[in-house]
């Protein structure tokens, strides 16, 4: 008896996807009621805790609906509830992919308590451009030594291992060795204050 009486819920709601289709605005919101906590599990599941500080479910959920009810032309004449289901998950996962760039574009937070932070800015030396990396990485590769420096940078440059080795009078794969080492030197923290 169960059965039939969802089977019934189901009917109805697969003659409304037309309807919703063709603007009739009641059978979207219908619709959309209906799969309310499927639609509310989906964005639970899938957003971590990094968009849960970003975007509240309520909010996350009403943009998946705004962005579904401009686009439910693009269903086909003979959609099924399925279909919606199909389509309304669709752009649950576009909304949170795009609600996910946005908190990766922000790194961070900070809570300072009212009285907790500085009393006075901090002095700013200014942005850091891609001239001060460059000057900064090239200083950390002076430090490891010349032939090391050669390598990375010739490597940086486009040259091969054996090209190198002939020039530095080292086998290719002596090189490589060096490279693999200079590497992982360089990828350590410097110790410098201003990296």
């Amino acid at each position: 008896m169960a059965s039939s009486g969802k089977e019934g819920e189901r009917g109805d709601l697969d003659a409304l996807v037309p309807k919703a289709r063709a603007g009739d605005r009641e059978a979207v919101e219908a619709l959309l009621l209906a799969l309310r906590p499927e639609l509310q599990a989906y964005l639970r599941r899938r957003s971590g805790t990094r968009l849960h500080r970003m975007a509240e479910l309520a909010d996350l959920e009403q943009e998946v609906c705004a962005s579904l009810v401009g686009e439910l032309h693009r269903l086909r004449a003979e959609a099924r509830l399925e279909d919606f289901r199909a389509l309304l998950k669709l752009h649950a996962g576009w909304v949170l992919g795009k609600v996910g760039r946005r908190a990766s574009s922000f790194a961070g937070e900070s809570v300072v308590e009212d009285g907790a932070g500085p009393s006075a800015p901090e002095e700013s030396v200014g942005p850091v451009t891609r001239g001060d990396l460059q000057d900064h990485l090239r200083a950390r590769i002076d430090r490891l030594g010349e032939t090391d420096s050669r390598i990375l940078v010739g490597y940086l440059e486009g040259r091969s291992f054996e090209e190198l080795g002939s020039e530095l009078g080292l086998s290719g794969e002596a090189v490589r060795k060096r490279f693999s080492r200079a590497s992982a030197r360089l990828a350590e923290p410097s110790g410098d204050s201003d990296s």
